[in-house]
């Protein structure tokens, strides 16, 4: 016995005698999934032909063939419908309507059926004689078009949905490039996460993207500018237009002092936004961010704008929350990466490029660093990974160690030696900067350009509050000053 072209396995049911002609029955065994067919209300009476082959009758093999018509339990036979219209459209928000039933027969049974979920009856789903059936459909969240129908027997009505809009937002409304040369990124949400995404780019760029669901990230570079003049460029997505400069020359430097802050309690964020060493509102930056158990605070300007955000890592799974558009509140503008979460894992940041924006890193097995180097928050093609450290309890530092914009990496070893890959070679050697600084067991690392003056410098935060900061760049104490104090503040710092 074969369905759809396919063999069905069959038992012999036991032969009989004493009921008149002497009958064979095979019926499908079900003990294979190809046999079992679960029985389904026909739309409407349906004509099954029934195909037995090899039977052996007096050795000869035999094939039977005959017809069997399954017929529709809501409809009576000899009994005609139509619906009024055949056929409509909504549009991709939903709708609402009616048909007109016509029945041959005003003392028979009928039943309405919908043949897709997102279409519902909403009327009467069976009667006698004519009716008006309603129905109703849901939005289409979908950019594709979809096609429902509502049957009586053999009469449809065919219901046509149209496909929801595409839209493509921005994360930001134009973007930069470094006057020597460098990459940077956006993200572009679609919506609904169907539709496509088309785009042009402006000769001389580099554009890759990278999707996952909705969020496409736009990946774009450019080489160093050598005409002395800003040149413009720009990406055209789905007919919006994403301007994005790049400078002739250098830019004059910012003077930018970076301050501190602490993180508390694992969810409270305490900035000394006006950098006066004290705890005031309104002048100070407090607000909520993270509070999963275990949350580490990471900080960074991540949108490029000028100002340092904050952001919590989810060691357990390799989670970044970062609150990408600056607002102190996780929503629908921030940014959620998975990069890292091997146990123990260390989370890093720093600008690796020099594009004036943000990325993430590790710091793995206390000498393995991994670095985002194209800001995809993904760990791909376009990121570094290298060995800087190795002695047990070494802890990771990142600063900007010579002032030429770009993020380096270094070691706090033994809780008093500072290792900074000045010349960024990934190795220790004669380049380097060494020194001491601090010294007293648990004296806590951080790294701040003190002064403005474009050039990151070593400090330490003891004791829980206070602040010892190297702000000559001699490796004295320049400044020293209490703030925090709470049992488990963790230091935070930058340019709020």
């Amino acid at each position: 016995m074969t369905r759809n072209g396919s063999s069905v396995p069959v038992r012999l049911e036991p032969y009989q005698t004493g009921y008149g002609e002497n009958t064979l029955v095979w019926v499908p065994d079900n003990a294979d999934t190809n046999s079992f067919l679960p029985p389904q209300p026909p739309a409407a009476d349906t004509p099954v032909t029934v195909t037995v082959t090899n039977v052996r009758i007096n050795g000869v093999a035999r094939n039977f063939t005959y017809t069997v018509t399954i017929f529709d339990p809501s409809v009576t036979p000899n009994v005609t419908f139509t619906l009024s219209p055949t056929s409509t459209t909504v549009p991709y928000s939903g709708g609402s309507g009616s048909a007109t039933l016509q029945s041959s027969s005003q003392t028979a049974i009928w039943g309405a059926l919908s043949t897709v979920p997102w279409l519902h009856i909403t009327s009467s789903v069976s009667g006698r004689g004519n009716a008006p059936p309603a129905w109703n459909a849901d939005a289409n969240t979908s950019s594709q078009q979809r096609v429902g129908k509502i049957t009586v027997g053999s009469a449809q009505l065919t219901i046509t949905e149209s496909g929801a809009p595409c839209t493509y937002t921005f994360d930001q409304p134009n973007g930069s490039l470094p006057y020597n040369g460098g990459s940077n990124i956006f993200v572009v949400t679609v919506s609904p996460a169907s539709c496509g995404l088309q785009y042009t780019y402006s000769g001389g760029l580099t554009v890759n993207t990278i999707r996952n669901g909705a969020a496409v990230t736009v990946a774009y570079s450019a080489g160093p500018n050598m005409t002395g003049a800003a040149r413009q460029f720009s990406i055209t997505v789905a007919g919006q237009n994403f301007p994005i400069s790049q400078p002739g020359t250098a830019p004059a430097p910012q003077t930018r002092v970076s301050a501190v802050g602490v993180f508390r309690s694992g969810f409270l964020w305490i900035l000394d936004k006006n950098g006066n060493h004290q705890v005031d509102s309104p002048a100070d930056a407090i607000f909520p961010f993270g509070g999963v158990p275990g949350d580490i605070p990471v900080t960074g300007d991540w949108n490029g704008s000028g100002t340092t955000k904050a952001g919590v890592y989810r060691q357990a799974t390799g989670q970044w929350l970062l609150d990408y558009n600056g607002d102190g509140v996780f929503d629908s503008g921030d940014r959620i990466y998975n990069f890292g979460g091997v146990p123990g894992d260390i989370p890093v940041t720093g600008d690796w490029t020099g594009t004036g924006r943000t990325k993430i890193g590790v710091f793995r097995n206390g000498f393995f660093w991994l670095l985002d180097t194209n800001g995809d928050g993904v760990f791909d093609a376009g990121d570094s990974a290298f060995a800087y450290g190795g002695v047990a309890g070494d802890r990771p530092v990142v600063g900007d160690w010579t002032g030429d914009g770009r993020s380096k990496v270094g070691l706090f070893r033994q809780g008093f030696l500072w290792i900074l890959d000045a010349n960024n070679s990934h190795s220790v050697d004669a380049g380097d900067t060494v020194f001491p600084y601090g010294g007293l067991a648990g004296d806590v690392p951080v790294v701040g350009d003190w002064t403005g003056s474009g050039i990151s410098r070593s400090g330490i935060f003891r004791s829980g509050f206070f602040w010892i900061l190297d702000t000559t760049g001699n490796h004295g104490i320049g400044a020293a000053f209490a703030f925090g104090g709470a049992p488990g503040d963790v230091p935070v710092v930058g340019h709020w």
